[in-house]
């Protein structure tokens, strides 16, 4: 019997969630400030940005670049299409991203790709994945 056993470190996750939410959040308090809005009145906003960097850290995993580029488009997206949800919900007062329809996609696909760039700075941090070769038998 031939049993071929390879334990390694690919397809774990490369952004802690603690990093993505932080970046999250640092990222939504900066699109306030830029929009000239208080910290305060953001709160709400600043959560909503930390959710969704919590949720790039769960799934960005150990890949290449363009991978992380691509996950990086597929959060802008997400951002997205939950600018257009708050805006059509009338929410937006406090939604920095909502400003009007092509900056708030131009700022969404930012966010992902500052969320990319987090993970790649991350991988390059860890270095190459080991993998451990286990003689058959």
């Amino acid at each position: 019997m031939v049993a071929d056993n390879h334990s390694t470190t690919v397809g774990q996750l490369v952004v802690p969630p603690w990093a993505g939410t932080l970046v999250g959040a640092a990222t939504g308090a900066y699109f306030i400030h830029s929009a000239g809005q208080p910290l305060t009145s953001g709160i709400p906003a600043i959560l909503g940005f930390a959710i969704l960097g919590l949720f790039f850290s769960l799934c960005a995993n150990r890949t290449t670049i363009l991978g992380y580029l691509l996950v990086g488009v597929f959060m802008g997206i997400n951002c997205g299409i939950l600018t257009s949800l708050v805006r059509l919900c009338h929410l937006d007062e406090n939604w920095p991203l909502a400003v009007n329809h092509h900056t708030s996609w131009k700022l969404c696909f930012g966010f992902g790709e500052i969320l990319a760039v987090t993970a790649i700075l991350f991988s390059l941090i860890q270095g190459r994945p080991e993998q451990k070769t286990v003689p058959k038998d």
